[in-house]
């Protein structure tokens, strides 16, 4: 075999890896949320799906301090009630540290007692038509990347709070959407800042 050919094997090989065709519930419901998008007539960012994980313990290591450097250190109040702001905010940060293109996610998070910031589609559509200045937000928001990996700084800290579970504090989720413990479950609606900066929830948010 020459060297030509090994390197064509290589890069079809890792061309593999990129652009497959997603698996999984969590890859289903977030192609039903870029549909979604599409729909409303929204930007919609264009997915590369990949096969292999991202996420890693030595690049995980370095995220809290990495979100500290950009946000300061924040009370756990703000942590737990501003995902929104948040993920927003550390997204290109956390960007540059995988070095892949992450993707701001919209939608509710289901657990074994219940659905938390539940909505649907015509939910969406009455914020969107909405002309209130302020509009009550129903909905959370995390960050999810080509591997149908996910990221959310905040939701463990709405739990630790609500439960008074203060060794939860600043606990930051980052797995495989499809392997989540505990019974949590996400639920993509929308994906991308388009809708939140429609609304103007972007700038009331911004840290």
């Amino acid at each position: 075999m020459n060297l030509l050919t090994k390197l064509l094997r290589i890069r079809t090989k890792k061309e593999e890896l990129l652009n497959i065709e997603p698996q999984g519930v969590y890859a289903n419901n977030f192609l039903k949320a870029l549909n979604t998008t599409r729909e409303l007539k929204l930007d919609t960012p264009h997915v590369k799906f990949q096969s292999k994980r991202i996420i890693t313990e030595n690049l995980l290591r370095r995220v809290p301090k990495l979100i500290e450097k950009r946000l300061g250190k924040l009370p756990i109040e703000q942590v737990a009630g501003q995902c929104i702001a948040i993920h927003y905010n550390i997204k290109k940060t956390l960007e540059e540290l995988f070095n892949t293109e992450l993707y701001y996610t919209i939608g509710y998070v289901e657990n074994q007692f219940d659905n938390r910031f539940y909505h649907d589609k015509n939910d969406i559509i009455n914020l969107l038509q909405s002309k209130t200045a302020k509009p009550q937000l129903n909905l959370h928001t995390w960050l999810t990347f080509p591997s149908m990996e996910i990221m959310d700084y905040s939701l463990l800290s709405t739990y630790a709070v609500a439960y008074s579970r203060p060794d939860h504090y600043f606990d930051l989720l980052a797995e495989h959407a499809d392997e989540l413990k505990n019974g949590i479950r996400y639920h993509p609606t929308i994906v991308g800042e388009d809708f939140l900066e429609r609304i103007g929830s972007i700038k009331k948010f911004i840290l």
